[in-house]
């Protein structure tokens, strides 16, 4: 999740003209083009979930207007989703980018308040559309930042995995979680990163999960300038990256980014 709220925060590593309009609207105000295209990714998992979490910072600055959307119409599971979504990217922006010791107890407060808000809403659009993955999708990010209890990530991942295990977006807020600076350990991010990905076809976003485990142990998210002691551990990351990559190079050689996937190929050369 971004850390500012706004346009220019948003990830554009896909290409999808019709995301790209409905981006450029919300913001202003201009829910019908977002809900339209959700209305139509319902039997496209992955296009849905890339959708659902780009619109949902778009909206993050238009809450009133989304809550009004959904309360408006309360038995429209697109329009609880997009609420939803949007009051989780809401709460990571209020939590800011830091690390915890150097984040403050309101901004505690705040990614609380508003990621309880944001749970009960992605609920009730899990149950409004239960064959639904893309709610229990963003509600990982909830049992990321302020889990309910010890258990939410595992139950709702679980959840996500009965209805479209490969959502690239799932899989790796899981691989965040289990990492050592979550509820997890380095050892356990890698297991997970690497457990059955040789049978991934070429191309795959997943298959960004084994240099993204490298970049999580070795180097840490967001990590831009490194000090002295991080060198040493950068340079075991991008070894492990190159490896990574050596092993499965299809990944890098696929055919350009399909609509509804993000384009995760730049990540080999975090490994150089």
């Amino acid at each position: 999740m971004p850390t500012d709220a706004g346009l220019s925060t948003v990830d554009l590593a896909w290409h999808d003209p019709e995301l790209d309009s409905a981006l450029r609207a919300l913001p202003s105000g201009e829910l019908a083009p977002a809900l339209d295209l959700l209305g139509s990714t319902r039997d496209q998992p992955d296009r849905r979930e890339l959708c659902v979490e780009v619109l949902g910072q778009a909206g993050a600055v238009v809450l009133p207007a989304l809550r009004a959307a959904a309360t408006e119409q309360r038995d429209d599971a697109d329009r609880m989703l997009l609420w939803g979504s949007a009051l989780v990217a809401a709460a990571w922006f209020a939590r800011g980018a830091d690390d915890a010791d150097h984040t403050t107890g309101e901004q505690f407060a705040r990614l609380a308040d508003l990621t309880r808000q944001a749970r009960a809403t992605l609920t009730e659009a899990a149950r409004l559309a239960p064959d639904d993955a893309v709610p229990w999708s963003a509600l990982m990010w909830c049992a990321l930042g302020d889990p309910a209890d010890d258990d939410e990530g595992d139950q709702v991942f679980a959840q996500v995995q009965a209805r479209a295990p490969e959502l690239f977006g799932a899989n790796s807020i899981r691989l965040q979680m289990l990492s050592a600076k979550w509820y997890g350990s380095n050892e356990a991010a890698l297991e997970f990163a690497r457990a059955g990905r040789r049978d991934v076809p070429a191309g795959h976003p997943l298959l960004a999960l084994i240099p993204l485990a490298h970049l999580e142990v070795h180097i840490g998210p967001g990590t831009q300038i490194r000090l002295p002691e991080q060198e040493a551990g950068a340079r075991r990351g991008g070894r492990g990256i190159r490896l990574a990559a050596r092993r499965r190079r299809d990944l890098w050689h696929a055919p350009d980014v399909v609509p509804g996937q993000p384009d995760l190929r730049g990540l080999l050369p975090a490994g150089e």
